[in-house]
């Protein structure tokens, strides 16, 4: 039986085995019968049923990363160029699938689906591999959302309605505010501070100038969304603005491919802008609007790091629990120890935390509004239980969990990177 809290935390100070095994098996019981717990839209109240469509969409996502994703991930993940690492025919089958314009409305030729349906999505991709659902999924939010937020009806129509008929087959968009200077600090009200890259207007033009790095699918996006400063004298609030800039631009070129430790099926790249002329039609909304762009973005990327995050600990949570209940010591599975069960226990409550604020902020995004430190904490809350919960694998695999051979390495190596995606 359960008996007593400890004081350090709230795992139980006694598990016994018919304990354990009742609950990881009612656990599985469960999600196969009703899928994950999820809220139901339309109704005053929150549920925790999945609708039949989203049954179907988790349906569809799951079997694209069982049968697609997780044999040829760590294969990719090992490439020695990360030029090399993002398996581009499987990127195209998922954005067929439509999982990257899921959350385009239906008039532009997207899904027009929720945020939560989009969540369901990603944390079944990033089950796969977190750094694909980052290329896949990542391209449906970073590089749409700023659109749907300032866009005017025709930049709409025409740009959207092209990133969903997919004229390339693997047509994937990219955000680009980080530079070599500026992270975090992009929103500052110094003028001295914040963004660098510059674009000047000439008559009904831009020229863009500067560089930024660490971009998401730089090289691989047929369109960015680049955040430049209008402005030199102004801050963010009234300086910054942002620019729909198409791959293969005179003066547009691709600089470092980044050689990162984990996340390595999602690439990282430098953008080297040399005097790019944009039309005036290419300025997103109007000058000025760059900081309200940025926030929209932030709150996309708390709840895409949310679910990226919520895939990655159920990897590594559902990897310890099989070994655990396959390694014998003592005469019976090690996931009757006391030990490795309350270490097993506690992995299965952050998860199922880091779910429900996850649904929690995507059914504030979709019935209120964006809420940034909503968003913000959906990430750092749920990037930060996959890095314990990958941690704990590795523990409870010993010797094995350290070994390149195995899963828990690279889900480690995919945790320490997604807490790093953007700012909170």
């Amino acid at each position: 039986m359960l008996s007593g809290i400890d004081r350090a935390g709230s795992a139980p100070a006694l598990l016994s085995p018919a304990v354990l095994m009742a609950f990881f098996e009612s656990r599985a019981s469960t999600r196969k019968k009703c899928g994950n717990p999820c809220q139901t839209w339309g109704a005053s109240m929150i549920s925790f049923s999945l609708t039949e469509e989203q049954i179907q969409l988790q349906q569809t996502a799951r079997k694209f990363a069982k049968e697609e994703i997780r044999p040829i991930s760590f294969e990719y993940d090992r490439k020695p160029d990360p030029r090399d690492c993002v398996p581009m025919d499987v990127v195209r089958k998922g954005i067929e699938l439509g999982f990257s314009t899921m959350t385009i409305p239906s008039e532009y030729g997207g899904g027009g689906c929720s945020a939560l349906d989009f969540a369901i999505v990603c944390e079944e991709v990033a089950w796969g591999d977190a750094g694909l659902a980052g290329t896949v999924c990542g391209s449906g939010r970073l590089g749409v959302s700023p659109i749907l937020c300032v866009g005017t009806e025709s930049q709409k129509r025409k740009w959207l309605t092209e990133i969903c008929a997919n004229p390339n087959g693997a047509y994937l968009t990219a955000f680009a505010l980080t530079e070599p200077g500026c992270g975090s600090d992009a929103a500052s009200e110094d003028p001295s501070a914040g963004v660098r890259t510059t674009a000047k207007r000439t008559g009904d033009s831009y020229i863009l100038k500067g560089a930024k790095c660490f971009i998401s699918n730089g090289g691989l996006a047929s369109l960015y969304v680049v955040l430049a400063k209008t402005d030199i004298t102004k801050g963010a609030s009234e300086g910054l603005s942002a620019f729909l800039v198409p791959a293969g631009l005179p003066g547009f070129s691709i600089g470092k491919i980044e050689d990162k430790i984990g996340f390595r099926l999602c690439q990282n790249a430098e953008l080297v802008f040399e005097n790019v002329l944009l039309p005036q039609e290419n300025l997103l909304g109007s000058e000025g609007d760059g900081l309200r762009v940025a926030m929209d973005a932030l709150c996309s990327d708390g709840f895409l790091a949310g679910a990226i995050a919520v895939g990655l600990a159920r990897a590594a949570f559902e990897a310890a629990v099989n070994y655990a209940r396959e390694r014998v010591q003592g005469g019976q599975p090690i996931l009757y120890h006391q030990a490795v069960g309350t270490m097993l226990v506690d992995m299965a409550i952050l998860v199922e935390a880091s779910r429900n604020l996850l649904w929690k902020c995507c059914w504030n995004l979709d019935q209120v509004g964006p809420s940034v430190p909503l968003a913000s904490a959906a990430k750092v809350f749920c990037s930060d239980a996959a890095h314990q919960i990958t941690s704990k694998a590795i523990e409870v695999l010993g010797g094995y969990g350290l070994m390149k051979d195995h899963c828990c390495p690279n889900f480690q190596g995919w945790a320490h990177l997604v807490p790093c995606k953007s700012a909170s």
